[in-house]
């Protein structure tokens, strides 16, 4: 019972980023689109749903990272129901995409994990309040600068009808930079927090 109730939030997981896909796929202004893709992040932090970026900066170990594929795989399955909503634009967007080169990919990867990461960090350690500004400003700026998110990817795939060999590899690609994004921040953090208990503790 616990493993289904686990796969079925990382389905509603990918359902709600399918959602926020269709809204930005069919929004005729760029700016607003990326401003209501935040819908998506906010509802699964909010109902504590399952997202592959968003869980990825918290893996420690080998089970930790098997959980991780379990979440990327039914959270594409929940980015299937795309395929059940009109979209606009999906073709081109996704054609676009999958123009750049992979080392340019991966690095836009990164930098959407970085800020997915400081999103669920401020979901967890800080108000609600400023966890949601928080989500309203990063999501909009990493859309905007062109980062890549491995899961809306998916649901930009889906939407193009457009399942092939070049766009998986590329969602991996998108999806190991999303990881080392988050991973090195949320380490990076740990250990600058350690770091400041033991000189607190040496001097108090």
């Amino acid at each position: 019972m616990k493993i289904l109730r686990f796969c079925i939030d990382s389905i509603f997981a990918g359902v709600m980023i399918s959602i926020g896909a269709v809204i930005y796929l069919n929004c005729p202004n760029r700016m607003v689109g990326a401003f209501l893709f935040s819908i998506g992040l906010i509802v699964i932090m909010e109902l504590e749903f399952n997202l592959y970026t968003g869980k990825a900066g918290f893996a420690r170990n080998l089970k930790d990272l098997c959980r991780l594929f379990i979440i990327f795989i039914t959270n594409s399955v929940g980015c299937s129901f795309i395929l059940l909503l009109p979209t606009d634009n999906a073709i081109n967007i996704w054609k676009n995409r999958l123009d750049y080169p992979l080392y340019t990919v991966f690095a836009k990867a990164v930098v959407c994990g970085i800020l997915i990461y400081v999103c669920v960090h401020q979901h967890k350690f800080n108000t609600r309040d400023t966890s949601i500004l928080t989500t309203l400003i990063a999501i909009p700026a990493f859309i905007l600068c062109g980062a890549e998110h491995s899961v809306a990817d998916v649901c930009f795939m889906f939407a193009a009808r457009q399942i092939t060999l070049k766009g998986i590899a590329f969602i991996l690609i998108v999806a190991i930079g999303n990881a080392v994004g988050s991973l090195a921040l949320s380490l990076w953090i740990s250990k600058r927090n350690e770091l400041h208990q033991n000189h607190k503790n040496r001097y108090s």
